[in-house]
């Protein structure tokens, strides 16, 4: 089998330097009462120049814009920026949802504390008003179609926002990274293991330099290895992927919300692997949603499948700083076709991450959830332990269904959703081994409600009931799956059984007491993969043995300690 990864990069960065020349300021809106502009963008930027040395306006010199340094402004409209020396400087002030805005150059000496007062314009950008059938075509660039310049430059400041978030370190993230198997058929997940990652880090994922994936592409080979890259917000920004593609417009609908997308996809003469898709704003406010893609050109013959995608999810923090709160990539499974250069898809892995807490370096939590949302545990009444990698499907009544997985403490959560009337349910690897169906849970959210849901595994004693019938005094079940350790498919018909030694208590005046080795009634699985061994006495230390054809066989020893025992096996064909 052809193995298929993902990098995820959690890095530390170093804070940039002091400077000396610094400009302390404030934005209010232009009339009325002057609010102040929380959660802008304040780029400072070096006063641009002509030919002859003399200095432009903000029409002819955005182009040619130098960044210097940039923040965010706070609650009250205040920032703080700081040049590289002294000279002739302006602002930038980027605003989800409404027009970029520059102010007048301004000088920055290397002694004087410059503080200023920025009355800015507002002029509200209006998405739902762009005719999106005018540019369904690529364009090659952006800014050579007024409708698609607009959505683009919504989404590079919600880029913008992110990628500055990253830079300063603004931010420590808890995330729960999930690694998950699923079936080629039926897309059922198989199997799901589950890891928490923590850390004041750059991004919640990086992906390559931008120009490394536009020379080498978003699939590259490694070995026996295949590494699928994900576009991250500096990959979307940079000039190398506008010089690859082309883009357009599109519309479309999440839980009843309408969005406007930015399409790209590689132009028609590059034959790298590389990715197609949209970045998804909401139509109401701006604000960036999500980022869908697919990957084109895969380097494999035989192997075109547009399930090999990704999606990047988006969220807007009270600060204005963006954050990645979801993502995944979709990876092939690839098995070769003996004796030709062919592939074939065995199954599909989906890596990514889901975000739990957000928090400023210093500890204090920051509230980043948004609409409506569900929260919950599942407890795994077998054990007395909160149950992790649980899988989560959420139906929504308008627009896809949402997957998510329980953390280390059992724990999962579902935000950003819109009223109406949901369906949550879960599954486990586990919950077939013990001949379980969960129930589902059906409510109704009402605008920006909270609501809680906890499920439970059924009890020891109904799930030995259940598997081994009524007659099970003293006795407990083991029960699991047979798979192929390397191309995961169950392995049906192997022979299963256990092996103990026990005390031999006899009743009769010099009868023999000593140890008597015993063994279970044989069980073979099912299509599955799929057995049940009844009748095991508790307390012992078991000898667990499986075997298959050709020759595939497997021993392991297990802890009869609770009534229903779990114990899987992974064999590798020999």
């Amino acid at each position: 089998m052809v193995l298929a990864a993902v990098v995820l990069v959690l890095a530390l960065c170093a804070p940039s330097p002091l400077l000396a020349q610094e400009l302390r300021g404030r934005l209010v809106a232009a009339g009325g009462l002057g609010e102040p502009l929380d959660g802008a963008i304040v780029t400072l930027l070096a006063a641009p120049r002509d030919t002859a040395g003399r200095e432009v306006g903000p029409a002819a010199g955005e182009a040619a814009d130098v960044a210097i340094d940039a923040t965010f402004t706070s609650q009250t409209g205040t920032f703080r920026v700081r040049g590289g020396m002294a000279g002739r400087y302006r602002i930038r002030v980027d605003r989800i949802g409404f027009a970029r805005w520059y102010s007048r150059p301004f000088t920055l000496d290397a002694t004087a504390l410059r503080i200023a007062e920025f009355k800015i314009p507002i002029r509200p950008v209006r998405l739902a008003d762009l005719d999106v059938s005018v540019h369904r075509e690529c364009v090659d660039d952006p800014r050579r179609a007024a409708e698609v310049e607009l959505v683009w430059d919504e989404a590079r400041k919600a880029l913008e926002a992110a990628r500055l978030a990253q830079n300063l370190q603004l931010f420590r993230y808890s995330s729960v990274v999930f690694n998950r198997s699923v079936a080629m058929r039926d897309a059922a997940i198989t199997e799901v293991t589950t890891s928490t990652v923590e850390g004041v880090a750059e991004a919640p994922f990086r992906s390559l330099a931008a120009e490394r994936l536009s020379e080498a592409g978003y699939i590259q080979t490694e070995g026996d290895t295949i590494f699928y890259y994900a576009p991250d917000a500096p990959v979307l920004l940079s000039p190398a992927f506008q010089n690859d593609h082309c883009f357009g417009l599109d519309r479309d609908k999440n839980d009843g919300r309408p969005l406007v997308g930015l399409t790209f996809k590689p132009h028609r003469g590059r034959h790298l692997p590389d990715i197609s898709g949209a970045l998804w704003l909401d139509e109401e406010t701006s604000t960036l949603d999500h980022v869908e893609f697919r990957y084109e050109n895969i380097p494999y013959r035989g192997v075109e499948d547009r399930r090999i995608a990704g999606r990047v999810e988006y969220g807007r923090l009270p600060t204005g700083a963006f954050i990645v709160r979801d993502w995944y990539i979709r990876m092939p499974d690839l098995l070769k076709e003996k004796g030709r250069e062919r592939y074939y898809i065995d199954a599909f892995t989906e890596y990514g991450a889901e975000l739990r807490d957000v928090k400023r370096p210093e500890g204090d939590a920051v509230a980043w959830r948004v609409g409506a949302g569900v929260h919950g545990t599942i407890l795994n009444s077998l054990t007395g332990a909160p149950l992790p990698d649980a899988t989560l499907t959420l139906d929504r009544p308008r627009g896809n269904d949402v997957i998510r997985h329980t953390g280390p403490h059992g724990e999962f959560f579902f935000d950003g959703l819109g009223p109406g009337e949901y369906r949550l349910s879960f599954t486990h690897p586990m919950l077939g081994a013990i001949g379980w169906r969960p129930p589902t849970a059906e409510f109704e959210l009402a605008v920006d409600e909270r609501h809680e849901v906890s499920f439970s595994l059924p009890t020891p004693e109904s799930v030995l009931h259940n598997l081994c019938g009524a007659d099970t005094e003293g006795t407990v079940a083991i029960v699991g799956y047979v798979r192929d350790l390397e191309t995961r498919f169950p392995i049906s018909r192997a022979r299963l059984w256990a092996e103990w030694t026990q005390q031999r208590t006899g009743s009769e005046p010099g009868e023999n007491r000593g140890r008597e080795a015993m063994h279970s009634d044989g069980a073979r699985t099912d299509r599955a993969g799929r057995y049940v061994l009844c009748g095991v006495p508790t307390g012992l230390d078991v000898a667990l043995q499986v075997a298959a054809s050709r020759g595939r066989n497997s021993a392991r020893a297990v802890r009869t300690s609770r009534l229903v025992n779990l114990a899987d096996f992974r064999l590798r064909e020999r």
